[in-house]
């Protein structure tokens, strides 16, 4: 399966992951704020995606490009709605700790630190502040691209370089409670359909895939196709993926 995560992953797909991070909430006379790290680097941490388990590090300086050309980021609630602020606009504000002496929580990490400025009219923004300060909602999560990365020889370890950022948002639900972080589940059920719909992918691949996507806990292992017609059916699948994301 190494061949056909290596294809997956050189197409360069969006991805999430949860963190279980301390996000700070004041509701002051000078308005509502949060701050916190939307993503923490250097700390390996286990992937789930439809293959199995890697290991995934985000590498120190892996936001540097994307701080430095102010990719347009927006801090949402569940990667959904209305945004609570934005750096476009000025009320979101990020940076990358690369040093842990300059961690604002003085525990030595590194990451993306994120400082937003929310509405105090916004129904949606007092939500979040009470339920933030009520410790109901505790985690982050961001939405990424990654532009450059490399893997192990096996694809059981992969270290990211460098990405394009969507959004920061705080979440009900991280992705996968006990590693923090998993790949988009709606990513799957995605690429699940398109197999539905990419006429050249043969009975045997369409099958198989939907299996290891749907089913991978579940299901016994059923034989993998030859080599060839897999890399056809991603090859299907990938364009497939670029129409529906015009």
């Amino acid at each position: 399966m190494s061949e056909l995560r290596k294809e997956y992953y050189a197409a360069e797909p969006r991805e999430r992951r949860s963190m279980p991070l301390h996000v700070r909430a004041q509701n002051d006379g000078n308005g509502m704020h949060i701050s916190g790290y939307a993503s923490t680097t250097g700390v390996p941490y286990d992937v789930c995606d439809w293959d199995g388990e890697y290991t995934e590090t985000v590498s120190r300086g892996a936001f540097a490009k994307a701080l430095q050309e102010d990719d347009d980021t927006r801090l949402l609630v569940n990667h959904d709605g209305l945004p609570l602020a934005r750096t476009a606009s000025g009320t979101l504000q990020l940076r990358e700790v690369t040093d842990p002496n300059n961690d604002p929580e003085e525990k030595g990490q590194t990451g993306l630190w994120m400082q937003a400025d929310l509405d105090q009219s916004s129904p949606l923004a007092q939500e979040v502040i009470s339920a933030l300060q009520r410790g109901d909602l505790d985690q982050m999560s961001f939405a990424f691209q990654v532009t450059k990365d490399q893997w192990s020889p096996d694809y059981s370890q992969r270290q990211i370089d460098e990405v394009r950022l969507f959004d920061v948002s705080v979440v009900t639900y991280p992705a996968n409670p006990s590693t923090s972080v998993q790949l988009n589940s709606s990513r799957a059920a995605q690429a699940a359909g398109l197999i539905d719909r990419v006429r050249d992918i043969p009975d045997d691949m369409r099958d198989w895939i939907k299996t290891r996507l749907n089913d991978h806990d579940e299901q016994p292992d059923q034989p993998e196709p030859d080599k060839p017609d897999r890399a056809a059916a991603l090859r299907a699948m990938q364009l497939e993926t670029l129409k529906t994301d015009r």
